[in-house]
């Protein structure tokens, strides 16, 4: 891929998170020694290019969860991820999460359904690069777009 088009990509999904993050306010925790970043949000957000680049199915039912790990001098750190979203109903579901690294940054990707108006209730297990087990949970609740 070309420099500029890889730079102008970066660029359009740094803005929908951001977006997407300004929207629903700064979202971080502490677990362990590490400080996680966290947003999941409609994937309508995405423009139909970006979702094919990350290989994200756009729906008015279909969300996107990304996490980023940083370690406390706030450099991003590669981990091994693993969790699950709870639905109102009580279903739980198995989030996949796929590593996305660009230049510096190393985040991570999972796709999930949701329901309108659904409170989503989020589980994340991670293993940094200490080899130490963290885990975070964070519930977020989610809207179709129409």
């Amino acid at each position: 891929m070309y420099p500029l088009k890889r730079l102008l990509l970066r660029l359009i999904f740094t803005t929908l998170t951001l977006h997407s993050l300004s929207a629903n306010a700064e979202q971080s925790k502490q677990a362990g020694d590490y400080s996680v970043h966290y947003v999941a949000f409609a994937s309508t957000f995405l423009s139909a290019d970006m979702a094919s680049k990350y290989k994200v199915v756009r729906g008015r039912n279909r969300a996107l969860v990304n996490i980023s790990i940083l370690d406390k001098d706030n450099n991003p750190v590669r981990a091994k991820l693993r969790g699950t979203v709870k639905n109102l109903p009580g279903q739980i579901l198995k989030l996949e999460f796929e590593e996305v690294r660009e230049g510096d940054a190393v985040y991570y990707l999972a796709q999930t359904r949701f329901s309108d108006q659904e409170l989503m209730r989020f589980d994340i297990n991670f293993v940094g690069p200490d080899g130490v087990a963290n885990n975070m949970k964070f519930e977020q609740k989610m809207y179709w777009e129409d």
